[in-house]
């Protein structure tokens, strides 16, 4: 299964960067008060949302081999993150807990499913605004407006 899963992400023309979780790896992370090895505690879930604390966590998980692949600060690697480069670090980030925890793909199709349920629901609102808007738009320009 680890051979499937794209593990890396490249940012600009900077060398690959690999995401890949290793027992060692969390036990650093946890040294750093980051406890990624538990779905229970949140901080897991909040990073498949939110791009920032992904960023975040991932400077604070990878912040070496970051600075290996030739990015020389973490205001760099921020910059780098446009909306490509955070779908990038995304995928990888979730192949890399796919791969490695034992309950990793159940969680990140949870999560996955869950985000696409909440984002199929404001697409719906945001239609429905439009719709609405462009309502009163046509009333007020076709002059129906009540005297009395």
């Amino acid at each position: 299964m680890s051979d499937k899963l794209n593990k890396n992400v490249v940012l600009g023309q900077h060398a690959p960067i690999s995401l890949a979780l290793t027992t060692g790896r969390l036990i650093l992370a946890k040294k750093k008060d980051l406890d990624i090895a538990s779905p229970d505690n949140g901080i897991m879930g909040q990073m498949f949302v939110d791009p920032i604390v992904l960023a975040e966590n991932i400077w604070v998980i990878y912040g070496d081999r970051i600075g290996k692949a030739g990015i020389e600060s973490e205001a760099e690697f921020y910059e780098l993150l446009d909306e490509s480069g955070n779908k990038e670090l995304d995928t990888a980030f979730k192949n890399a807990v796919s791969d490695f925890f034992t309950w990793g793909q159940v969680f990140v199709k949870q999560v996955n499913e869950a985000y696409g349920n909440i984002s199929e629901k404001m697409e719906v609102e945001m239609e429905n605004q439009k719709s609405s808007q462009s309502q009163e738009t046509l009333g007020k320009e076709s002059g129906s407006t009540q005297e009395s």
